[in-house]
């Protein structure tokens, strides 16, 4: 069993007593060697992951929501099932790309960017009535109002009479 590190250590992660070697896969690279290391995880990734789902739903006529589906479902079973020790990780869970945070990211950014707007054109509501200056003027108001006004329009407002409102949502 490893002993915690005492006093200022030179990296955050080691438990190497002081003076020890440390294991080369232990090492801090240097930025430099950092970079390509990423790329290349992301490059294998990318290969390994969507090429051949993409592929194989051209040549069944997929259209792009099939070989969405496809991409998904194949990186689900390498994910879980894994390849006899060799990919994937054969735990109950699946780590793929989803396009599932989309609708909460943009529900986050477009009141962010809506509250940006006082202080990056403080006289962008200079023509409006004085009582609407007063209201947008700050950017936790303006980000606010846009916030609950998007709410009640995806939310609440399109489901009366029986239309949805997935069809307003951006894609």
């Amino acid at each position: 069993m490893a002993t915690p590190a005492q006093g200022p250590a030179e990296s955050p992660c080691s438990t190497a007593p002081e003076g020890a070697e440390v294991h080369p896969a232990d090492q801090k690279l240097h930025p430099s060697r950092l970079a390509p290391a990423a790329l290349r995880h992301i490059a294998a990734r990318y290969a390994g992951v969507v090429t051949p789902p993409l592929v194989i739903g051209q040549a069944v006529r997929l259209d792009t929501a099939g070989r969405t589906r496809l991409i998904a479902g194949a990186a689900a079973l390498r994910q879980t099932l894994g390849v006899k020790g060799f990919v994937g990780n054969r735990l109950p869970f699946v780590n793929a790309a989803s396009p599932a945070g989309i609708a909460p990211m943009r529900a986050i950014a477009v009141p962010l960017g809506a509250g940006i707007i006082p202080l990056a054109a403080p006289t962008s509501y200079a023509d409006f009535p004085a009582w609407a200056q007063t209201v947008l003027g700050s950017g936790i108001s303006t980000g606010a109002l846009v916030a609950v006004s998007l709410n009640l329009f995806f939310h609440h407002l399109g489901t009366r009479g029986g239309t949805s409102a997935a069809a307003l949502k951006f894609s």
